[in-house]
């Protein structure tokens, strides 16, 4: 029903002009013009009969339509900065508290740092800063958009170079049981082969119209549930000797974060969940120098073994 009347009232093509300032001003303006000559002019609602009281009656509507219209327009637009301003807040908040705890771990490690040790080695911990921040995500998407834990899924695939398979590596929900990684990424309509191949995010506001047309492969999990929403980012890192490959999915179930026709609130919620990811990004990006490092370290010690 909500849908409907947001249709009607607020993305209709008609409706878009009826809401513009210059209709608001104009009707506005010869309402009260018209009101005033009446009041001055008594005589003129004699003389014309039924067709001053026609008019009059006419330019009120008119006026009262487009001044509903606009605030209708108005009260939308407020809900998006609404919304967009918890999530700036709740967002603050989260990733302040990721800071701290990498802040606190670095204090501590500074204290039992020898001269000659690997500085590096010792304070970067991307796996730990993956999984708080994959929990900053889930509590920021929950807060914000009224979503329970239980129907929010958040997860990294990786490429591992030497199955020669992906994998999932990090995962909100490790007890739950998912289609194989490998199985998802070599699926031409899978949403994770699409960002994979574009090297760009995707943004599907819901997966069942994106099913019908071809553009999602539900999963297992999507098939148990309700329509929801998902989002792939592509974390892609060349290193000297290979690239580092991960998809960061974020999927909901049993409700959707936004309609599938909304193009403004599909953007804004687009934009959040980018957002979010490129701070995981980063720490994947880590996660890749450091895992190239200790394999080259590997390899020096076998060749010195030589």
């Amino acid at each position: 029903m909500f849908r409907i009347l947001k249709l009607i009232l607020y993305k209709n093509s008609l409706v878009k002009s009826l809401r513009n300032p210059f209709w608001l001003t104009t009707s506005a303006l010869a309402f009260s013009g018209y009101s005033a000559y009446l009041t001055l002019n008594p005589n003129f609602i004699k003389s014309s009969g039924a067709y001053a009281s026609i008019l009059f009656f006419i330019l009120l509507t008119f006026n009262i339509i487009v001044a509903i219209l606009r605030s209708i327009a108005d009260g939308y637009k407020n809900n998006l900065s609404e919304t967009y301003s918890k999530f700036i807040e709740t967002y603050a908040l989260e990733t302040t508290k990721v800071v701290y705890r990498k802040l606190e771990r670095f204090k501590k490690t500074a204290v039992s740092l020898k001269i000659g040790s690997d500085f590096f080695q010792h304070i970067t911990k991307p796996e730990d800063q993956i999984t708080l921040l994959i929990t900053a995500i889930e509590n920021i998407l929950v807060t914000c958009n009224n979503i329970k834990h239980q129907d929010l899924s958040i997860t990294v695939m990786e490429y591992l170079p030497h199955a020669e398979k992906w994998s999932f590596t990090h995962d909100n929900h490790s007890n739950w049981q998912r289609t194989k990684a490998q199985n998802i990424i070599t699926n031409p309509n899978s949403l994770a082969f699409q960002c994979l191949q574009s090297g760009k995010e995707v943004f599907v506001a819901s997966k069942e119209k994106a099913a019908k047309s071809g553009l999602y492969y539900l999963s297992e999990n999507d098939k148990k549930e309700k329509d929801g929403s998902v989002f792939c980012y592509p974390a892609i890192i060349a290193n000297p000797d290979h690239t580092a490959k991960f998809i960061i999915t974020i999927s909901t179930y049993n409700k959707t974060l936004c309609y599938s026709d909304d193009v403004e609130s599909v953007q804004a919620i687009g934009s959040i969940l980018n957002s979010l990811c490129s701070r995981l990004d980063l720490e994947l990006t880590l996660k890749s120098i450091k895992s190239w490092k200790q394999s080259n370290k590997r390899k020096l010690l076998v060749q010195k073994k030589k």
